[in-house]
């Protein structure tokens, strides 16, 4: 059968849109089949970041809390944990025996003063206070970190969304270390105090370190028009890398 010019034009034409159609199918199904990694269904979502103020606990390298006049007591705190907001030490002291007789206002002569420094790793003192006989003393180190940015992350998928909230903090330290030194300062005559200390041992002290830091995650997404996902988002872990006496800002 002989075909019209113009019937080949039109003829070639209709298979080029079949191929142009085909085309088009197999990379829409193809996309279409591609499964965002973390969840979602490929298409940008709104992910708020939402954040805590939670509290950890620390021990020193030493935990032989005692000290003579001729003594000291020397610690170091490391405390592995991203995105700290303070670090708190709590003395607490008592003098094994103080004044004459031990009792009563006697009781208040010659007591014992312990001196209690925090320093940072180059020895810069952050915070010191003083205890004499007994009671107890709060060091607060502040702003060791800032906030970071909360605003909304705009990703595909949840692993998306934690990769890119994690880079906001990839500045903040890690390990957050501290020096801590104690002294002592005898009240009574020395020849006395070497008795009593012979006899009774060293006076010792307790220490408590508390930190707080800022816990970060992301909440549920929307999409542009503030609807959730058509996906299947599975449940995201918390993302944690990540507070008297007052001293002064970071190092």
């Amino acid at each position: 059968m002989n075909l019209k010019k113009s019937d080949k034009m039109i003829a070639g034409i209709a298979v080029l849109v079949l191929i142009i159609a085909a085309v088009g199918i197999v990379l829409y199904s193809e996309d279409k089949d591609e499964t965002p990694l973390g969840g979602g269904d490929g298409k940008m979502m709104t992910y708020p970041v939402e954040y805590d103020t939670k509290m950890g606990s620390a021990s020193p390298d030493n935990e032989g809390y005692k000290v003579t006049d001729k003594k000291e007591y020397n610690g170091v705190v490391d405390i592995g944990m991203q995105n700290v907001k303070s670090v708190t030490f709590v003395f607490d002291y008592q003098d094994k025996f103080t004044g004459l007789f031990g009792f009563g206002i006697l009781g208040k002569i010659g007591a014992d003063t312990l001196t209690v420094k925090v320093m940072d790793m180059d020895g810069n003192e952050l915070g010191s206070d003083t205890i004499k006989g007994s009671g107890n003393a709060t060091i607060t180190i502040d702003g060791i970190t800032d906030m970071i940015s909360t605003s909304p992350i705009e990703a595909k998928s949840d692993a998306e969304a934690e990769e890119l909230l994690e880079e906001r903090y990839e500045d903040n330290p890690v390990n957050v270390t501290y020096k801590v030194k104690v002294t002592v300062k005898y009240g009574e005559l020395r020849i006395i105090k070497k008795l009593r200390e012979r006899l009774l041992k060293k006076d010792s002290f307790s220490l408590e370190i508390t930190y707080d830091y800022y816990d970060y995650d992301i909440g549920t997404p929307e999409d542009n028009n503030g609807n959730p996902p058509t996906g299947n988002k599975p449940t995201s872990g918390t993302v944690t890398y990540k507070n008297t006496f007052t001293a002064m800002g970071k190092y």
